[in-house]
């Protein structure tokens, strides 16, 4: 014996969901983004041997940590597409 849509709707309907309350956002404040304002007084930690900081800004601002075992020109080239495009992970 198969129950059809309308008998199964019945058994649902008895029960109602609570409303949804309203969330307000509080949008009087400003993100700080660490391009606007970077750190000064970052500590940096030692590195295994196969990896290296580089900062995208100088002085020492910025700091990315990137294989330390990449020739001259692949670690210039790293480095230019990860200041061209800072602003996706800061």
């Amino acid at each position: 014996m198969a129950m059809t849509a309308d008998e199964n709707s019945d058994s649902e309907s008895d029960t109602e969901d609570p409303p949804f309350e309203k969330i307000t956002i509080n949008t009087d404040y400003k993100n700080k983004i660490s391009l606007e304002e970077p750190h000064m007084d970052l500590e940096l930690k030692p590195l295994p041997d196969n990896l290296e900081y580089v900062f995208l800004e100088e002085p020492s601002f910025l700091p990315v940590i990137i294989s330390s075992q990449l020739s001259k020109e692949k670690k210039d080239k790293l480095i230019y597409v990860l200041k061209k495009h800072k602003q996706a992970f800061a």
